[in-house]
């Protein structure tokens, strides 16, 4: 699963780069819900990575509500991915 959401960050961030910014913004939405949704259903999680996981969720909607378009796809793209990997 977390594969998945790591390829579609990637894909989003490149969509934010390229000015998709009305249409990339439904799919952060539901990104997002699944992110929730991945972890919800982790069992044990250290306290750490779960507080990087909320900082970077937080900073994604903090660039979107910025129109910050390239910083939102950095999080999407390195910041996000590299919290899904540790999940693995």
């Amino acid at each position: 699963m977390n594969n998945e959401l790591s390829i579609e960050a990637l894909h989003l961030a490149k969509q934010f780069r390229l000015g998709y910014a009305t249409q990339s913004s439904v799919q952060l939405a539901q990104l997002v819900q699944k992110l929730i949704e991945n972890i919800k259903h982790q069992s044990d999680v250290d306290p750490a990575k779960l507080q990087q996981y909320q900082f970077v969720l937080r900073s994604m909607l903090t660039c979107q509500q910025a129109k910050d378009w390239l910083g939102l796809s950095d999080y999407l793209e390195y910041e996000l991915r590299e919290c899904l990997a540790s999940f693995n």
